[in-house]
């Protein structure tokens, strides 16, 4: 299961993404469970007794803003993904030297969070589900392309199991699916 955090101040945003997110992860076919932080100070109190995998996180907020939860955050925990929210490029950089996995603008755009959501399972098989299935070219919501390295590109059908290695090492499969726009 894949446990993520949203951290945004704005009620409006928050739930926005928290709906991205989920139907993303949905339509994926991922196990997972999303809470949400109105504030950084909540979400890093207590932070080693519940972290989480995937988070993301606003970076203008009172108090604590995301840059410095990040960096309590990753005191803790260095294995946690974080996903930058934000309206401004300012913060990249710093949002770099936390090793943050990604950095999003707003307004925030379905392609660019499935974007990360892909780079996740890609980085983090392990959490991912045991199989993906293929369930026909024509709905292009369930098309999968596999590609095998010691093998050409392939299409499959049924369950295919994926490689429970992660990294680019021999033998790892990689899966990528393409979705459609669904919050234009």
């Amino acid at each position: 299961m894949i446990k993520a955090a949203i951290c945004e101040d704005s009620r409006l945003d928050c739930k926005m993404l928290k709906e991205i997110v989920c139907f993303l992860m949905t339509d994926r076919g991922l196990d997972f469970q999303v809470d949400t932080y109105e504030n950084a100070e909540t979400l890093v109190e207590g932070y080693s007794n519940h972290p989480y995998d995937l988070i993301f996180l606003d970076i203008m907020m009172d108090e604590i803003d995301g840059i410095e939860a990040g960096r309590r955050i990753r005191a803790v925990d260095t294995k946690s993904e974080i996903v930058y929210c934000t309206s401004s490029k300012d913060f990249a950089i710093a949002a770099y030297e936390i090793h943050a996995m990604g950095y999003l603008l707003k307004p925030y755009e379905s392609g660019r969070i499935g974007a990360m959501i892909d780079y996740y399972i890609q980085k983090h098989p392990q959490k991912n589900q045991n199989f993906i299935f293929f369930h026909g070219l024509a709905n292009l919501k369930c098309y999968h392309y596999f590609h095998a390295p010691s093998v050409s590109p392939l299409f499959q059908e049924g369950p295919v199991p994926v490689s429970p290695s992660p990294g680019r090492g021999s033998g790892s499969v990689a899966a990528f699916k393409t979705i459609g726009n669904h919050f234009s």
